[in-house]
């Protein structure tokens, strides 16, 4: 078993609809900004709104997942807007019942498994991603796990992995 710490963080890559909704949002600014000689004060309401609006929907898409390793179990949280931290699980690799890459034959085979599923990769579909099913360490229950781990992370899911659930 791989003894020791590994952390990492994945950038999660936005939807393609949150260019359209950033575009719209700036183009509403300058045209409310431009319309205060007429509305007055209720211009520069709106304008306020507005560009509070559009501050809170850049930072919304700004997200990361934290990979931290430690003892054979991985625990994730998810970074939002560089500040909240939310804890998305404790699982534990011990008990893990499949480790492989996610489009393969035996992720497949699995994948019509009724399960809570945790996305926690990077939002695109990319070919180095990998499946874990394993058990969460508060629940006790079976999930779906999938991840974009690097080198490291790799290496440390392996050693805490018993040799006949990797499939890598």
């Amino acid at each position: 078993m791989f003894e020791g710490t590994v952390e990492q963080i994945v950038k999660v890559t936005a939807p393609k609809i949150s260019v359209l909704y950033r575009v719209v949002l700036v183009i509403v600014c300058l045209i409310a900004a431009t319309t205060i000689p007429q509305t007055g004060w209720f211009g520069v309401l709106v304008l306020v709104a507005f560009i509070f609006f559009t501050v809170y929907v850049f930072e919304h898409y700004s997200a990361e997942y934290e990979y931290s390793y430690v003892d054979g179990s991985i625990s994730i949280d998810k970074i939002m807007a560089k500040s909240v931290r939310k804890k998305v699980g404790t699982f534990d690799l011990t008990r893990a019942v499949l480790v492989a890459k996610v489009n393969s034959q035996e992720a497949l085979g699995e994948a019509r498994q009724q399960l809570r599923t945790y996305n926690c990769s990077s939002g695109v579909d990319d070919p180095d991603g990998i499946v874990i099913y394993t058990y969460e360490s508060e629940s006790n229950e079976m999930v779906r796990l999938f991840m974009l781990p690097n080198d490291a992370m790799l290496e440390a899911i392996r050693g805490a992995v018993e040799r006949s659930a990797l499939h890598l």
